[in-house]
């Protein structure tokens, strides 16, 4: 299904307003990831659904009850943008899921630390601070080797930014070629803090499991492997996945632990978390609550089980609403804290909204309403 992104689609006839959602997007996949097609077919039939890129200054974001982030993976590269973009949505009062707080906390890898401290098992990490002054990947190792995070026989590493997408800046280092990927290092280092783990070897004959939750319940697992001639499992460096046809309900237990401590932070409709088995147990790679691939797999039945999930996170008025109580400066604009309705110009104490500033953010006289 091609859909222009600036159109909205729907096959809903049923009676009242139908909600509007925005799918989130980016540039490079205007019409969404090809796996969540099935998913947005399933979603017309209930909502009026449209694809919106994020950094599409045409887009009116106050006309959607509710955005869902999906592809927006060019953020890495437009990353003080995107934060602006957040906040203008925040200002608009508009429903986002996962929220904004979730994808705040989990934009950064050194999430990780946080889950180790409350007891998750994760793939050693040793965390390097974009302040601190840098040493060379062989320090880090023999570090890690030192601090025995990592084996001491350990030969294979790998080094990420805490802040990446789809595998952005990841490479795969040993004790003697370390000096080949000392200066792309140097530079990710300068703008992100850095994470240097040790190659987890059964990625290559086990992959990396995924479990898939949707509105914090378990919902479905795949397994990922790399090409032959890489480590990375994502389908653009030549990786595959398939259905986990080997998953135990002990798996299951100890992903839901991880998910049961991350649903406590906030509004979830989705999570991927990763895993790899290292030293014969699973450990954690990453958590997934931003803009995960969730491997619908043209599976109808997850496709509306995800549709019904959504369903129950719509934010009723009442969830909405809270008291006007504040009044606040940002980017030169002046925004006034109240209802997400009001601030969206559909209240009936509300003027026609003001559209000033560069940023278009929405200023409305707000009459009859305590403060």
């Amino acid at each position: 299904m091609t859909i222009n992104s600036k159109n909205y689609f729907s096959n809903s006839h049923s009676g009242g307003r139908v909600k509007r959602i925005g799918f989130v997007t980016s540039t490079a996949f205007p019409n969404l990831d090809e796996d969540d097609h099935i998913m947005v077919k399933n979603a017309i039939n209930q909502y009026e659904c449209e694809y919106c890129i994020w950094d599409d200054n045409e887009v009116q974001w106050q006309s959607f009850d509710l955005l869902i982030i999906r592809s927006v993976w060019d953020y890495v590269h437009k990353f003080e943008l995107f934060k602006r973009w957040m906040k203008k949505i925040e200002l608009l009062g508009i429903q986002v899921l996962n929220d904004f707080n979730i994808i705040r906390w989990n934009w950064n890898k050194n999430y990780l630390k946080e889950l180790e401290q409350a007891g998750v098992s994760i793939v050693p990490s040793l965390f390097v601070e974009s302040t601190s002054i840098p040493k060379s990947l062989l320090q880090y190792a023999q570090e890690g080797i030192q601090l025995k995070k990592f084996n001491k026989n350990q030969y294979k590493f790998v080094l990420k930014p805490c802040v990446g997408a789809s595998s952005y800046g990841t490479y795969q280092f040993t004790l003697d070629n370390w000096s080949d990927y000392q200066q792309e290092f140097s530079n990710l280092v300068k703008v992100s803090d850095m994470i240097i783990q040790p190659f987890v070897e059964t990625i290559q004959s086990d992959g990396e499991t995924s479990f898939i939750f949707f509105n914090k319940k378990f919902s479905h697992s795949i397994v990922k492997h790399p090409s032959k001639d890489d480590f990375r499992v994502q389908e653009n460096y030549g990786g595959t996945y398939e259905k986990n046809k080997n998953l135990t309900q002990d798996e299951i237990d100890i992903a839901q632990s991880i998910m049961d401590y991350v649903g406590k932070k906030g509004k979830i409709l989705y999570t991927r978390i990763d895993m790899l088995r290292y030293n014969n147990r699973l450990c954690l790679s990453e958590c997934e609550l931003f803009e995960p691939t969730l491997y619908f797999m043209n599976d109808d039945k997850i496709a509306k089980k995800f549709v019904s999930m959504i369903g129950e996170n719509i934010a009723k008025p009442s969830d909405r609403l809270v008291s006007v109580s504040s009044i606040s400066i940002d980017a030169n604009v002046l925004v006034v804290g109240s209802p997400s309705e009001i601030v969206r110009g559909r209240a009936k104490s509300v003027s026609s909204p003001l559209i000033i500033g560069q940023d278009e953010l929405m200023i409305t006289k707000i009459r009859n309403v305590a403060i």
